[in-house]
Parts: C-alpha cells; sequence; structure tokens
C-alpha cells in the first residue's frame, strides 16, 4: 500500500499531516486486471490518476492552496463491457463514465445505451446531468443544503426545446430519508418572467414535469450479441410515468399523469408543496424506489408571456418515446461529507 500525504503548516510553525489517497501495489501477479496509478504535482494541485487496459480510469485533483486540501474533480468509469479474456463476446462499447465537478457543483454522466427505436439498433452515447443525492443519515458538507444543489439552465445542453429568452434556470437537489421511506426533491427557480398557472392551461405557463422509469437498463457484455432482442426484452418490463407539477391556487400544487396507464399508487405515493421559497416534491413507496433504481429527469417549462412555452430545462436530453434518455440520481459525492453508497 502505498498512501499520498499533503502536509499544511499550521500558525504554530507546526504541519498538519493530512491523507490525500491511498494506493495499492499493480505489480501483484495476483492482480488480474492490473491498475496503473500516479500522484503528480503542478501548479499547487495533486492529481492521482488510476487507470487499467480495459479502459477503466479514475481521477481525482486537489487544491492545496487549502487547508484541509479540497477536492476539484473525480471522475471514475469508462472500462470495456466485455473484457478480454473474461467474456466470450467481443465490444469495444464502455462502462458509464461519471465526472464530477466539485468547483460548478455538478456531475455529469455520459453512458453508451441502444436506440431501441431504430432499426437496425445503434449504440450511442447518452449524456445526462446527475441530481445530487443527499443521504438523510449522513452530515451534510455545508449546513445549506442548496451549497450542494446543481444549477440547470446556465449551460446550452440544458436546453431541452426551444430558447432559454428568459434566461430561467433552477436548482435541485435529492434528499434520500430511509427512515422514513421518502425521497425529496427540492426544486428552487430563477425565472424572471414568472408566468403562473391561472387555470387549466398549464400547457402555455411555467411549469414542471416529472419523468420516471421503474428501470434503468444498461447494457451487460452478453446483451451486446443481440441487440433487437435486448430491447424486446426492455420494453416488455419498462413502465414510465410522466406528472405534471403545476402551481395551484392558494399556493397549492397540481398534480396531472401525462403519461397513460400510470401506477394505481402514484396519487398516494407523491405529493408537492412549497416551504414559500422552493418546491419540494416527496415520493415514496414503489415510486422512491423507481427514482432510486430506475430513470429520472426533471424538466422545468418555461413562459416569458403566457401565451405559449417558449422553452424546456432539463437535466437530461429527454425523449418522450426512449426512456434510456432519461437521467438518474447521483452519488453523494457533492451533498455529504462521509462517503455513502455511491454509484454511477
Amino acid at each position: 500500500i502505498h498512501r499520498y500525504l499533503a502536509f499544511h503548516r499550521r500558525p504554530d510553525g507546526q504541519f498538519a499531516m493530512e491523507d490525500l489517497v491511498a494506493t495499492r501495489d499493480s505489480n501483484s501477479l495476483r492482480v488480474k486486471l492490473p491498475r496503473h496509478e500516479q500522484v503528480s504535482l503542478r501548479d499547487g494541485r495533486a492529481t492521482y490518476e488510476a487507470h487499467t487496459e480495459s479502459g477503466y480510469v479514475h481521477r481525482r485533483v486537489w487544491d492545496l492552496s487549502t487547508n484541509p486540501a479540497s477536492l476539484l474533480e473525480d471522475r471514475e468509469g469508462g472500462g470495456k463491457i466485455c473484457e478480454d479474456g473474461f467474456a466470450n463476446a467481443s465490444s469495444s462499447l464502455v462502462r458509464p463514465v461519471c465526472s464530477t465537478d466539485f468547483a460548478q457543483q455538478r456531475q455529469s454522466c455520459t453512458v453508451e445505451q441502444p436506440n431501441c427505436a431504430r432499426d437496425p439498433v445503434k449504440v450511442a452515447p447518452v449524456r445526462y446531468t446527475a441530481i445530487p443525492l443527499h443521504n438523510a443519515a449522513a452530515p451534510l458538507r455545508d449546513p445549506d443544503l442548496f451549497h450542494c444543489a446543481t444549477t440547470i439552465g446556465a449551460r446550452p445542453e440544458d436546453v431541452l426545446s426551444g430558447k432559454n429568452i428568459g434566461r430561467a434556470k433552477f436548482q435541485v437537489v435529492a434528499v434520500d430519508d430511509a427512515a422514513a421511506k421518502t425521497l425529496a426533491l427540492h426544486l428552487r427557480v430563477a425565472d424572471p418572467t414568472p408566468q403562473p398557472v391561472t387555470g387549466d392551461d398549464w400547457q402555455v405557463h411555467d411549469h414542471w414535469e416529472l419523468w420516471l422509469a421503474n428501470q434503468y437498463n444498461e447494457l451487460t457484455c452478453d446483451d451486446t450479441a443481440n441487440l433487437a432482442s435486448y430491447c424486446q426484452q426492455a420494453k416488455a418490463s419498462l413502465q414510465t410515468l410522466e406528472i405534471i407539477i403545476a402551481p395551484a391556487a392558494a399556493g397549492a400544487w397540481k398534480l396531472l399523469a401525462a403519461a397513460p396507464s400510470p401506477p394505481a399508487a402514484w396519487t398516494s405515493e407523491l405529493h408537492a408543496r412549497s416551504d414559500g421559497v422552493d418546491l419540494i416534491v416527496e415520493l415514496g413507496g414503489s415510486l422512491r424506489d423507481w427514482a432510486r433504481d430506475g430513470g429520472l429527469t426533471l424538466v422545468y417549462g418555461d413562459s416569458t408571456t403566457g401565451t405559449k412555452q417558449d422553452c424546456q430545462l432539463a437535466t437530461s436530453p429527454l425523449q418522450a418515446d426512449r426512456a434510456d434518455t432519461l437521467g438518474r440520481l447521483g452519488n453523494t459525492l457533492l451533498c455529504d461529507r462521509t462517503d455513502g453508497t455511491t454509484r454511477p
């Protein structure tokens, strides 16, 4: 084991020691997939990189000018789903890659997914912005929950349709509470041209859309041998749900199921409320499971005049007929001081 440490001089002249990363010797013959690891220093930053012959990479960057050192970047994933010598099939497709930018409070993931709407089926990368996740039982990095929220609307890839002429944007962060068995989406919008719903015409006023899928199918090595069969099986087991969330009278919120055949229990498992500033959408039961383990995309429909929808801002490049374009929850890196269960 090799440990890399940072030393910071304290005001009393003594040094404080901080663990950055521990690596293992990757030259051992017992390691089936050797990892090549290195740490480099440049311009006051320490960079740790690990990679394997399968294409997997893990990169972390710290700013050493702060005490303790500040983690600036974390990138992981990318290994081939068919590893040479361990799989019967052969494919150049790789596992998801997620990059976390701590300065921008944003985690972007890229996953290679088959477009089952095409014939023959084609595989292409789908990129989404993961929704930051806070484990309610873990300590936050900052007492203000929104200090780990991600902003959607400030980048071109956030615009799903139309043009963001009103420069609207929103922040989103999720809180998963295992004890209460709920997952809450906290939403804060900055819309210079507010056009709240006044009746039933939510389509031409500001509103939210919550898209859920009961599972998130990622390709395995065996799937690559017959993508058409994979698509058929995925279609047979996949359920999706679109919920419209629009403001109603007296501070209440109207919930409408826009997709056909929603789960029977959705009205008892989904609640929306405002705390005076933010919208909080709470999911329980099966919908919490969908959000945690399946697909999840949030959309803000912005209207500048109240006569038409000018643009949609979204956490993924959503296509209504393609569940693989839904995004996902992220891991706890942005929000929690201690590592929880993390996943791409």
